[in-house]
């Protein structure tokens, strides 16, 4: 009917391009969206990355003074048995 009705083809040719707009719009609205979520999650992800890192980094150092503490335990221990050792010695 509207390929016989020029008023009826304009009108569905009007009705075709307002709606094609819309869908482009809508489109173009959820493309944003989906780069406003990649942007967000990329930034997320950096941040937990560089919360790691440190996270690493404090447990290196924690590591690091234990080791030291222990090194100093082992060395009071000796110190400890050659002191017992000695007064064994000189006990009459």
């Amino acid at each position: 009917m509207a390929a016989t009705n020029p008023y009826l083809e304009a009108a569905a040719d009007t009705i075709f391009e307002l709606s094609s707009d819309e869908n482009i719009r809508e489109l173009c609205r959820r493309r944003a969206d989906y780069e406003a979520y990649e942007r967000y999650n990329a930034a997320e992800h950096a941040r937990k990355d560089a919360l790691i890192t440190a996270q690493s980094d404090q447990l290196a150092k924690k590591d690091s003074e234990i080791a030291q503490k222990d090194s100093e335990i082992a060395r009071l221990r000796a110190l400890l048995n050659q002191d017992k050792n000695l007064k064994c010695l000189q006990s009459p």
